[in-house]
């Protein structure tokens, strides 16, 4: 008995496979890569923050870089630009606040302390 010539291998015919499908495993898939590094990201133990501080004498408050360097003690440094009213300070502190949750190793963050009160721009 002949038979009959097919261009297609007969399992081949049989699966059903999707571009959407294959689209959809990759978005999947990338999506549950995105929510670990986020998840990573959380679990990181944050080593500084931005905080408000006023001097002793004055009501005025500014903006200082807060960070611990051991268990127990804590070292601070004040971002020039003016006080907490200063549009100038207050870009400065949120551009650190920003590199601080985008995960900035803390010399990072120092070193545009740094950058700020040196001032250059």
């Amino acid at each position: 008995m002949s038979k009959q010539l097919s261009l297609f291998n007969a399992d081949i015919e049989t699966q059903s496979v999707s571009i959407s499908e294959i689209d959809s495993d990759d978005q999947t898939v990338a999506k549950q890569e995105a929510i670990q590094r986020y998840l990573d990201s959380k679990e990181k133990d944050y080593q500084c923050c931005v905080t408000k501080y006023s001097s002793g004498s004055s009501s005025r408050e500014y903006y200082r870089l807060s960070y611990r360097i051991s268990k127990r003690r804590m070292k601070h440094i004040h971002i020039c630009g003016g006080s907490i009213i200063s549009e100038l300070a207050t870009y400065r502190a949120k551009k650190l606040e920003a590199m601080i949750d985008h995960g900035a190793e803390l010399e990072e963050v120092i070193a545009a302390v740094r950058t700020f009160n040196s001032g250059q721009k």
